[in-house]
């Protein structure tokens, strides 16, 4: 979606509300330390998670005005959150 010169609006927008929907409970659980593994005291994940919650709806609400520019820009920019977050240890991400 990201990378087509005219995404699809309609679709953009209903992924970057999901998206946001998600990051929220991203940061709710980094919040609450309720799935986080035992020995994991990084004070950065609040931050981090909290940061990305934000841009995500930022995303969304610029899309769902019609600033698809602006939007795609910032759905573009989220990943560094991720990508932060999932490499905070020297072990990288455990997939099951």
């Amino acid at each position: 979606l990201l990378s087509a010169r005219k995404p699809d609006e309609k679709e953009l927008r209903k992924q970057a509300r999901k998206l946001a929907e998600l990051s929220h409970a991203v940061s709710d659980d980094a919040l609450t330390k309720m799935k986080r593994p035992d020995g994991d005291a990084d004070a950065s994940l609040a931050f981090v998670a909290s940061e990305f919650a934000t841009e995500t709806r930022r995303a969304a609400s610029a899309l769902d005005r019609g600033n698809v520019a602006y939007g795609v820009a910032l759905l573009r920019g989220v990943t560094g959150y991720c990508v932060s977050c999932h490499t905070r240890h020297d072990a990288g991400p455990e997939f099951p």
